[in-house]
């Protein structure tokens, strides 16, 4: 099924100045930050720099593994009824403070655990959709993605409705990524990333799944990530990578046998 709806590209004030201001970053390189040898089937990770904690979503669980650097600490979530357990989970993100947040659908609840597991927070979600996907802003703001309504709905930290956009954009979305004041949003059907700025206009659209830092747009490569025109590839891997995440500065990839978190090193221009 096609895109229900063309996209308008509205030219807004972050729009205008995503690609001319500011001083001129040339890619210059991957730095790995962290390489974690496992098994574990990643459905998503996360990764806390300033406590060098990486948090993995299994696949086809309600688990979440927490890893201190190189070492697991604790497993958590499971699925059943109680406070700390899933009834289905379907997406996790970063909190402002670096801990975890677990959206629960059916209980349309966001469960807030700390890099050691222990659950801190319980917030319902007070709106009428189905829940699928989440990021959490910096100023508390969470946007979520419903199905029900396929739309982006934004609450406050108390689980109210505050406003939504881009109704009907989309058909089954895989990540709702918030990054440099844009909220970017990749839809494998279409194989398309639509970004937002944070008043909900959208701002670019690329092919792929991809990732806007410094006026550089990336796009995520079956053995690399490629700058988009541009020559050159990086966390370039032997094995093709099956899931990318991007949190600015990090990024997180996977090939099913290892998790790299990087970054993109640059050389600026002015």
């Amino acid at each position: 099924m096609k895109k229900i709806f063309s996209v308008l590209f509205i030219c807004g004030l972050s729009a205008c100045t995503l690609y001319n201001s500011g001083s001129s970053a040339r890619p210059a390189g991957f730095s790995e930050i962290l390489l974690l040898n496992t098994n574990i089937a990643v459905e998503k990770a996360c990764y806390n720099s300033l406590k060098q904690v990486t948090y993995i979503w299994e696949s086809n669980t309600e688990k979440i593994h927490i890893f201190k650097q190189n070492k697991q600490i604790n497993t958590i979530g499971g699925e059943g009824f109680d406070r700390a357990n899933f009834q289905k989970l379907t997406d996790i993100c970063l909190s402002p403070d670096g801990d975890i947040f677990a959206l629960d659908s059916p209980d349309r609840s966001l469960k807030k655990f700390d890099e050691k597991g222990e659950l801190r927070a319980v917030i319902k979600i007070d709106a009428d959709l189905s829940p699928l996907l989440v990021a959490v802003a910096l100023d508390q703001k969470i946007y979520v993605y419903g199905d029900k309504r396929k739309e982006i709905v934004v609450l406050n930290y108390k689980g109210k409705e505050l406003e939504a956009f881009g109704s009907m954009q989309f058909y089954e979305p895989a990540s709702l990524e918030l990054y440099n004041d844009l909220i970017a949003v990749y839809e494998p059907l279409n194989d398309i990333t639509v970004f937002f700025s944070r008043l909900g206009q959208v701002v670019d659209e690329q092919k792929g799944h991809c990732y806007i830092e410094n006026r550089q747009v990336y796009c995520a490569g079956s053995f690399f990530l490629q700058q988009v025109n541009g020559q050159n590839k990086f966390a370039v891997n032997t094995s093709p990578w099956q899931k990318v995440f991007f949190q600015s500065p990090e990024i997180i990839l996977s090939d099913g046998n290892k998790l790299l978190v990087g970054m993109i090193k640059y050389d600026v221009q002015r």
